[in-house]
């Protein structure tokens, strides 16, 4: 995954749960914030199919003229289309006669276009689910694909984490806590490559991150809320099929441990690799 920096979405409203979607289209429609994208799908995508996920109509088609203005071929997508030519549009992404297809909200869950090699994410949402989902477009697997690169120019990568995260999925809610948590992120400095905080060095370009010195504040109430959340993280991780979930969840006192531990193994299964290696440029 990269993150290319350049776009500042300081300021941005929240609306009924989720980032104002017309407010952000305003911010990602001036020049800096349109050129990134390009540039940087020159850089990482040239040639290869990518969806982009836009904020508004308006937006994915200003996007779509961009990159036709520069040379590469590009369609946006929306709602108010004919299915004939919706249809149309993605075989043409599937065969590469189109380099880009943008759309603000159509091309989610159902649409399956296997061959496409990356996403270009313009559309900041708060909502893990949305962030998981706009990421899969590109994940499918394809006879010759070795990888997929996202390209996120709205940091939901440093909001909701990598794609490949061991997530602890539950039924009863996401406390405050957990819901304000920030993922273990880190960007590379050099090629805004996307990792977890923990890597030493940066698998894209070498670049080797140098440790920053902290301060530690002892909190015994904390040390012992972290302490724990990690042992469960880690009991969820060890159980190797659904029935050791489930007996985690009776530990735990769930009400409900056989959909608890359906919900986990759906949720691994669907990061499971089926191709090549995934490339994420967050």
């Amino acid at each position: 995954m990269l993150a290319p920096p350049g776009i500042s979405l300081q300021g941005l409203r929240r609306r009924m749960g989720d980032y104002d979607m017309r407010q952000a289209a305003e911010m990602l429609s001036s020049g800096q914030a349109m050129g990134s994208p390009l540039s940087h799908y020159r850089q990482h995508l040239d040639g290869q199919t990518a969806i982009a996920f836009c904020c508004s109509v308006a937006h994915a088609e200003a996007v779509a003229q961009l990159f036709n203005d520069n040379g590469v071929p590009a369609a946006s997508i929306d709602g108010t289309m004919d299915a004939g030519t919706r249809r149309r549009l993605l075989e043409q992404l599937g065969t590469g006669a189109l380099k880009v297809l943008t759309s603000c909200s159509l091309i989610g869950e159902g649409v399956d276009v296997p061959s496409v090699a990356g996403c270009i994410l313009l559309r900041p949402t708060q909502s893990l689910a949305l962030h998981l989902q706009m990421i899969g477009r590109c994940l499918r697997p394809a006879p010759g694909k070795a990888h997929a690169v996202v390209l996120d120019h709205v940091g939901n990568t440093l909001r909701h984490g990598l794609p490949t995260d061991e997530r602890e999925w539950s039924l009863e809610g996401v406390s405050n806590r957990q819901r304000e948590a920030a993922p273990s992120v880190r960007v590379c400095p050099a090629c805004f490559a996307a990792m977890p905080s923990g890597t030493p060095q940066c698998p894209e370009c070498g670049h080797q991150f140098v440790p920053e010195r902290r301060e530690l504040t002892h909190v015994e109430g904390e040390l012992q809320e972290v302490a724990a959340r990690q042992a469960r993280r880690a009991e969820q991780s060890s159980a190797q099929s659904f029935e050791d979930l489930v007996r985690i969840g009776h530990r735990r006192g769930m009400s409900n441990p056989r959909g608890w531990a359906r919900h986990v193994m759906a949720a691994r299964e669907a990061k499971r690799p089926r191709s090549g290696p995934v490339r994420v440029v967050a």
